[in-house]
């Protein structure tokens, strides 16, 4: 039953959170462009013959958007993840087991929200000619030093952490007749202690993106300025004169 419940949670997760992710994702795209005053490329509310400086500051706008939201929704599944995981530490009784559940469904569709967006900045950050291959890489960099791994070192520590409950589980793993007021077994209490690692550990993908939409504001703010500088001037009127400075990524004239 037990494997049924999380199945479930998995699925529900999944398909809730990957249209919603994408929806969120286009949504904090779109507003960015707008608010930056950017025309956006070609099927994004951009002409077609916008200016190339224009389209390129559009794209690394968007880019930056998809990032942001990206980070926002990881770091989300990370607090639900580690919500879910302490509230085990409570009891086992009814309402934590329902909890959990809950939990670890809405912490599995904030995942799967990023999916979509992370697709989407990866085919932006690389030229036209080279998406399909940059979409190969990153989906076998996430195999070779994500899932393939993860099992191993999880394993590894919860035989350290609770060694009953590898291989065949024995009773003292199984069992209800806890050594402690929680009612857990000192093996079933290192099995949570795992869980909560690698709730934890979620966390750092937040800093990792976290550090990529750093460096996208920055290239964003260099895109500003470059195209302000090439912005040509209006004509020379008649006893004026051009004063021309970059403020803030804005050419201003004075007259």
């Amino acid at each position: 039953m037990g494997a049924f419940a999380f199945g479930f949670c998995a699925a529900l997760g999944g398909a809730l959170g990957t249209p919603l992710g994408g929806w969120f994702t286009d949504w904090a795209a779109r507003r960015s462009v707008a608010a930056a005053g950017v025309a956006g490329p070609v099927g994004f509310g951009g002409p077609a013959d916008a200016p190339a400086a224009t389209t390129a500051r559009a794209l690394v706008v968007e880019t930056r958007a998809l990032i942001g939201s990206i980070t926002v929704l990881i770091t989300c599944a990370s607090v639900f993840m580690i919500l879910t995981a302490l509230l085990l530490f409570t009891g086992r009784g009814p309402m934590q087991k329902a909890g959990f559940f809950v939990l670890l469904t809405v912490g599995i569709a904030f995942t799967y929200g990023c999916s979509a967006g992370i697709s989407r900045a990866a085919m932006l950050l690389v030229p036209v000619s080279m998406r399909a291959l940059a979409l190969a890489f990153m989906t076998m960099a996430m195999h070779a030093l994500g899932d393939v791994p993860s099992p191993i070192i999880f394993g590894l520590m919860a035989k350290a952490l609770a060694p009953s409950c590898v291989g065949n589980p024995s009773e003292t793993c199984l069992g209800h007749g806890g050594d402690g007021a929680d009612g857990y077994t000192s093996d079933q209490r290192g099995l949570l202690f795992v869980l909560l690692l690698g709730a934890f550990y979620m966390v750092t993908c937040s800093f990792y993106w976290g550090f990529a939409y750093a460096l996208m504001a920055m290239r964003a703010r260099r895109r500003a300025v470059i195209e302000a500088v090439a912005e040509p001037l209006p004509p020379l009127s008649v006893g004026a004169r051009h004063d021309v400075s970059v403020n803030s990524g804005r050419a201003t004239m004075v007259e």
